[in-house]
Formats: structure tokens, C-alpha cells, sequence
């Protein structure tokens, strides 16, 4: 697909429910920062796959689809990492939502799958994610509805140097020249020691019973940060202007120990959407899949996709 004049191969995989009838809804689902497709597959070991949402919304019907985002996992890499701004992603995906969306109406895409011609189709993100899905929705209007995990429009502002927090208050949008600069001198050119937050992160990851074994899984799917979105999606008020314009149902969801917990404020945002959800998961940080309760969340999922139905 192109991507900034070049070509790119954006890579994924979807999950079809076995020995059920499937339901006329894709999930189409982009990970977060650092993460890869593996973080909606989450394995701690052979054979156990109770950490996975793409087997427990498999197994209730849905059509799960992620694709690692261009440039990292396993997606083809890019001269600039840094060119890959939240529009550029979000185009990028787009068009694969598109091709997506017309093999499997046609029934070519998935052999074992009959044409879905009512197929409804609904973005959700974790964390940046959710910031491509939310640009991919307002500029290109994928979905029928979007799901934002973890996610809030306010960024993180303790994690920001007092410089970064300026030039927040001055960005045109996610895709200003200047955020890709910044980007550059804060993931490639300035020491570490210089890019110190202005205060602890709140919240925390992973709540205090989650297992060895599940964050050795996260840290399995793990890759390179996708910078300048990155950024953006840290940046408060980063990308207002496209939340404002979803004007499809949406459901928000955090952890009660997230790095993000005020869904008020969060919803706030959303001033277009037909319907707004909100939900928060108990005894769960920012890595909702490691929660002990993960199985609440995914419910809930599955329950609200009613909307499209």
C-alpha cells in the first residue's frame, strides 16, 4: 500500500470463529506504544491462551483482525521511523481496513468464511493505538463505531519535560512538522538524563497480582516505538480536533489503575459521538489483558458491539 510515496507491506493476522456461526462484525485492532499484534494474543505458555482476546472474541463470533503499524513488528520497516506520523499511520491503515473489509464481504479474504455482506466493522485501539484508530475514524471514516482502551485526549502531561508541555500548548495538530522534530530530539538525540518527566507517571502497568508469567508475555510482544506518534499521543490536546469529529458510537474503557482514569474528563473529548460507553475495569492497570479480571473487559466489549447490530 503506499505510504509517503513508497510502497509498504503492513502485516497482521485475523481470527475466525471455529465451530460457531460467525457474526457479522470485524474487530479491527491496533496495539499500543511499543506493543505489537501479539498484545491482543497475549500467551504465557503452549496451549494456554487465557490471556488472548482474539480467542475469547473468536470464540463468541466476532472476526478479529490486528496488523503490526507501518515501520515495526513485523510490517515492513521504513527509511524514517520518524516520517510515520499519526496521519501517515492512519492512512496506512486505512487503506488496509478498506482491502479488508472487501475481501471478506466478497468472501475471498478468509477461505472458510461465506460473503458477509452486512459486515459491520469496529476500530479498537490500546493507547496510541486508540489515537490511530481516533484519526483513522475522523479522516477516513473506517468504522462503524470505535472502542478507545486506555486512552484519553489529554495525554500524559507528568511524562513531558516543562519544554515538551510548552510546545504542546502551541501544536497545530499530530502531524505538525515540529511534534516530528520534537520527537527526534527526544527519542534519538537528547540523553535520557535530559528527558526526565516533570513528575511521576500515575498508575502504574500492571496491577500488583499480576503474574510473572503474563508480563513476561507482554514483554514478548514487545518492539520499537512508533516515535512521533508516540509523542502525539502524550501530548495534551494532541488530537482534539479529531476526536471532536467521530460522530459514531464509541465506548471508552481504562483500568481503575491506569495511566489515564478520568473517563468524564476523557469523554469530554468526544463532543460528535451518537453514543458514548464508558467502562472501567477493577484491579487493572494499563495493560488490560494481564488484568486477573480481563474477561470483564472483553464482555463488555462484545455486549456494547450491540450497537452495530
Amino acid at each position: 500500500m503506499p505510504l509517503a510515496g513508497v510502497s509498504t507491506v503492513l502485516r497482521g493476522w485475523i481470527a475466525a470463529p471455529a465451530g460457531v456461526e460467525p457474526l457479522p462484525v470485524l474487530l479491527f485492532c491496533l496495539p499500543g506504544g511499543n506493543c505489537t499484534t501479539g498484545y491482543f494474543d497475549l500467551r504465557t505458555a503452549p496451549g494456554d491462551d487465557s490471556y488472548s482476546m482474539a480467542v475469547a472474541l473468536a470464540a463468541r463470533g466476532f472476526l478479529v483482525c490486528s496488523l503490526d503499524h507501518p515501520g515495526i513488528g513485523r510490517s515492513d520497516p521504513v527509511g524514517d521511523l520518524f516520517s510515520i506520523t499519526m496521519g501517515v499511520a492512519a492512512g496506512a491503515h486505512a487503506h488496509a481496513v478498506a482491502h479488508i473489509t472487501r475481501g471478506l464481504v466478497a468472501g475471498e479474504l478468509v477461505e472458510a468464511l461465506a460473503p458477509m455482506r452486512d459486515l459491520a466493522v469496529i476500530g479498537v485501539g490500546h493507547s496510541m493505538g486508540a489515537g490511530v484508530i481516533s484519526v483513522i475514524q475522523a479522516r477516513h471514516g473506517c468504522f462503524d463505531a470505535v472502542a478507545c482502551l486506555g486512552f484519553g485526549g489529554g495525554g500524559l502531561p507528568e511524562a513531558l519535560t516543562p519544554g515538551e508541555l510548552e510546545f504542546a500548548r502551541l501544536a497545530t495538530g499530530p502531524d505538525d512538522e515540529r511534534l516530528v522534530a520534537l520527537a527526534r530530539l527526544r527519542f534519538r538525540d537528547r540523553p535520557a538524563a535530559a528527558r526526565r518527566p516533570a513528575a511521576p507517571l500515575p498508575g502504574r502497568f500492571h496491577a500488583a497480582d499480576v503474574t510473572e508469567a503474563a508480563i513476561a508475555a507482554m514483554a514478548a510482544q514487545t518492539t520499537t516505538l512508533l516515535y512521533s506518534c508516540g509523542l502525539a499521543s502524550m501530548l495534551p490536546g494532541a488530537l482534539s480536533a479529531d476526536l471532536a469529529r467521530i460522530d459514531r458510537p464509541v465506548l471508552l474503557a481504562v483500568g481503575d489503575q491506569d495511566l489515564v482514569t478520568d473517563l468524564p474528563a476523557i469523554a469530554a473529548a468526544f463532543t460528535a459521538a451518537t453514543d458514548l460507553s464508558l467502562f472501567r475495569l477493577a484491579d487493572a492497570g494499563h495493560c488490560h489483558h494481564t488484568a486477573t479480571g480481563r474477561a470483564h473487559l472483553w464482555d463488555r466489549l462484545a455486549e456494547w458491539t450491540a450497537v452495530v447490530r
